[in-house]
């Protein structure tokens, strides 16, 4: 096997979905942490997928494991084609956490925009996260794919991976403009789920803000703000191996 990357932290991009390839973080490591980053697909973009984390098949490297996913948000803004947050192709890949993530793509028909998994549905730990896809055939949150088996929150929740999670429109300033920031009233502040050495949001105002850390990559604040797009955004990042 290939020497390859590990203890990787990838955190505070903007990712934005018109990359060639039509992918955000493509993982080839172990021991890689993804937090407090932006993934945003407007409705202009030309591409047709968009994969915000994949983890694929890569028989170069042997023993893949731990994939921390924390505090990400992710807004797809067209009304056609095909969008995922996250996809495991890699059937061997061992410990994956996904914790206080948010998914917005509320005209998006595609169905099981949320999480796909190729490895053992034990290998995964998921709590606190929001998905907001209302249009989304059936309701579908996550897909076990050697079964090609869906699962509804409900039936996630049942799996013992829905703790804390809901689907609800997010109540974000302006997603279309690229203001991914939670406004008044939004279900995802103090939603989320302690994680230990998380305590700054993507703009670096403290974690939690409130009683509870927030779901999703800021913390909410009265003041709001507009800094939204961070100076170094690439189109697609690839961690580890290429």
């Amino acid at each position: 096997a290939e020497e390859y990357l590990e203890n990787v932290l990838f955190e505070r991009n903007t990712i934005e979905g018109d990359s060639l390839s039509g992918l955000g973080v493509l993982i080839v490591a172990n021991d890689v942490t993804v937090r407090n980053n932006l993934f945003h697909r407007d409705a202009t973009s030309t591409k047709s997928r968009f994969t915000a984390i994949l983890v694929p098949k890569y028989e170069k490297v042997s023993s893949r494991k731990n994939l921390d996913v924390y505090n990400n948000t992710y807004f797809d803004g067209r009304d056609a084609g095909f969008g995922r947050f996250l996809d495991i192709e890699d059937a061997g890949f061992k410990g994956v956490r996904v914790h206080n993530n948010l998914f917005h793509a509320p005209e998006l028909p595609s169905s099981c925009n949320g999480i796909r998994f190729a490895n053992p549905i034990t290998e995964i730990a998921a709590s606190h996260n929001l998905w907001h896809f209302p249009k989304s055939k059936g309701g579908c949150v996550a897909v076990d794919a050697p079964r090609n088996a869906g699962f509804t929150l409900e039936a996630w929740r049942k799996a013992g991976r829905g703790l804390g999670s809901l689907t609800a429109d997010p109540q974000l300033e302006d997603p279309v403009k690229g203001n991914l920031r939670p406004r008044v009233g939004s279900p995802a502040i103090d939603a989320g789920v302690g994680i230990p050495g998380l305590t700054e949001a993507v703009d670096g105002k403290a974690r939690p803000g409130g009683d509870a850390p927030d779901i999703g990559a800021f913390e909410f604040s009265q003041a709001g703000g507009s800094g939204v797009r961070l100076e170094v955004s690439p189109k697609q990042a690839v961690l580890g191996v290429p």
